[in-house]
């Protein structure tokens, strides 16, 4: 007998060669899997976008320099305090800081006197700070020409010595807090986002050039305050703090106030990690 001579065996299925067209059974299967793995990829990215934080409101203009006068401060951390423009009876107070990753340089002759001060605004929510280049004199007694030029000058203000009167510090009591130690010049607007893991290095330079600590707390609301931070004896605690830069901590101390801003001087060993 003559054995049964079989035909070669055909694929059930589209067979898919990668230098050859794609089979157009093939191709109907996989263009409407792939534009749907491409929506839910947009979908997914979407929604994790939207679980992300905010950086929050924050503007720095360091194209447009301001002249702000009011009383200055030095201690703990620089400040103008001034009657605010649109709201005579509260005192808005002005952080203000150096050019870089470094605290304002101002000549103590100053302090608390009646000054106008130029230089960039860094604006969040209630808070306003002023960036100002470092001011250095001559043995006269005067700023050096250059950069510096024009950056401080005493001023007359009105209301000088009632303003002057209601800058002394303010006990509000004893507080515990838990929060993110930032540096408030990155936080308030000059990097974003300005706190976080993320920012630390940032954070901890700016800190070691003596920018001021804040505690940034953040209530059941998801809303954000800040704290500037205190040493024990009430000096900067920038240097101190600059190790726990954007980590997470717990203060135990004393809420203090010097026109609008709010302190916390901390207790000897009320500062841990949580």
């Amino acid at each position: 007998m003559m054995a049964d001579k079989k035909s070669p065996e055909k694929p059930d299925k589209p067979f898919f060669v990668g230098y050859l067209p794609m089979p157009a059974a093939l191709a109907r299967f996989y263009w409407p899997l792939a534009l749907l793995l491409l929506a839910a990829a947009a979908a997914a990215g979407h929604f994790w976008a939207m679980q992300q934080q905010s950086a929050g409101e924050a503007t720095w203009r360091p194209a447009a320099p301001e002249v702000l006068r009011g009383v200055l401060t030095l201690r703990p951390y620089p400040a103008l305090h001034r009657f605010h423009p649109q709201n005579p009876g509260r005192i808005e107070s002005v952080l203000l800081v150096g050019q870089g990753k470094h605290a304002a340089n101002l000549p103590a002759r100053f302090d608390g006197r009646a000054v106008a001060i130029r230089g960039a605004e860094i604006l969040r929510g209630n808070w306003r700070m002023l960036e100002i280049p470092s001011v250095t004199e001559n043995e006269n007694g005067h700023e050096n020409s250059g950069e510096n030029s024009g950056t401080i000058s005493l001023a007359e203000i009105p209301d000088e010595n009632a303003l002057r009167a209601e800058l002394g510090f303010e006990s509000l009591g004893g507080v515990v807090f838990r929060g993110e130690i930032a540096d408030s010049k990155c936080f308030l607007g000059v990097m974003k986002p300005g706190a976080g893991a993320v920012h630390k290095a940032c954070a901890e330079l700016c800190l070691l050039g003596g920018i001021p600590p804040m505690l940034v707390v953040q209530n059941a609301q998801r809303e954000k305050f800040g704290y500037l931070l205190l040493n024990t004896d009430g000096t900067s605690a920038a240097k101190s703090l600059a190790p726990l830069a954007a980590e997470s901590v717990q203060v135990r101390g004393e809420l203090l106030r010097q026109g609008d801003l709010l302190f916390v001087k901390m207790n000897a060993g009320g500062l841990a990690r949580f």
